[in-house]
């Protein structure tokens, strides 16, 4: 088996809790984890198409079958994410969904800095690292898309959208999907995965990271009760959203301002719907 449709991002757009509301449909499969990471990733890559496929394995009787990878729509980051897509799942629908680009960046960077894969602040960060910008450059990514997938197959959502009224853009997935329609996900509001009380590592941890051979196969065998506590020792809350220096500020609005005023227009929303 495999996948019929891919979630493919943008990160911190709200793709958990977009792809668990999937899975709740009866005619809808998802696979677990979420994301797979199989085609951006070159050593995932190289454990083959058995492995892939192995993760839809009972997805037989369901007529939607997905996985939701946020990075696949990072093309400049992953260049070799959406030729490989092409090549094996050159059918598939795509769906994604999209947030304003700058709240987007200091959410991405929350994400990075709770999971130890930067130490860098975070307008440091924004500038040395290409990811950030690439991955809020929804015109140019959706475009690379658009070479390859009709847009009869490539549903674009806006995560304000899915705020506001989750039912309502879960029936247009649904729609999208060919499945029920009329199916209403439970609890579809509550969020999941949110940056919302996140921690990061405190230099302790970065320390044992580096010099515990297995640290992080330790920290997982643990009981979650004793991983709670390690937690609270080992990592602190990130409290509110990073702030932006006016000139790295001005730099990321430069580089975003005709990308985001040319996808707007595309997606037939209006120019202020986000403000940079």
């Amino acid at each position: 088996m495999k996948p019929n449709f891919l979630v493919i991002g943008a990160p911190k757009c709200a793709t958990t809790s977009l792809c668990h509301n999937l899975s709740q449909h009866p005619e809808v499969f998802m696979s677990s984890p979420k994301e797979l990471f199989f085609f951006s990733y070159d050593n995932v890559f190289a454990k083959g198409w058995g492995w892939y496929s192995e993760h839809f394995h009972n997805a037989e009787s369901f007529k939607a079958i997905g996985e939701g990878t946020t990075v696949y729509s990072q093309t400049g980051t992953f260049p070799k994410a959406l030729d490989r897509i092409v090549e094996y799942l050159p059918e598939s629908k795509i769906i994604y969904i999209t947030r304003h680009p700058l709240e987007r960046i200091q959410s991405h960077w929350i994400e990075m800095h709770s999971q130890g894969l930067t130490m860098q602040p975070f307008n440091q960060a924004v500038i040395e690292d290409p990811q950030y910008i690439d991955a809020s450059s929804y015109f140019k990514q959706l475009s690379e898309y658009r070479k390859y997938f009709p847009d009869d197959r490539i549903l674009t959502l806006f995560y304000e959208d899915y705020r506001n009224d989750p039912n309502q853009v879960l029936k247009e997935c649904f729609n999208f999907l060919e499945v029920d329609e009329t199916f209403i996900v439970g609890g579809a509001d509550k969020p999941i995965y949110a940056s919302i009380g996140k921690r990061s590592d405190r230099k302790i941890t970065n320390i044992l990271r580096r010099n515990i051979p297995g640290f992080l196969r330790i920290r997982d065998s643990m009981p979650n009760s004793v991983r709670q506590i390690v937690k609270k020792i080992l990592k602190k809350e990130i409290s509110g959203k990073p702030q932006w220096d006016a000139e790295v500020k001005e730099y990321v609005i430069r580089e975003l301002k005709n990308d985001t005023k040319n996808f707007l227009r595309l997606m037939d929303k209006p120019s202020d719907y986000w403000i940079l």
